[in-house]
């Protein structure tokens, strides 16, 4: 039982990490576009 219960633990921590790298992503992105909406 303790096994099922950490393959959850890794499985929710590999989701939180791939959602903190996709906001780190999107953040740069819109930084990006909004320096190019600035600089035209």
């Amino acid at each position: 039982m303790s096994y099922l219960l950490h393959i959850d633990s890794s499985s929710l921590g590999e989701a939180s990490a791939s959602r903190q790298v996709a906001q780190t992503f999107a953040h740069a992105r819109a930084r990006e576009l909004a320096a190019a909406i600035a600089a035209a």
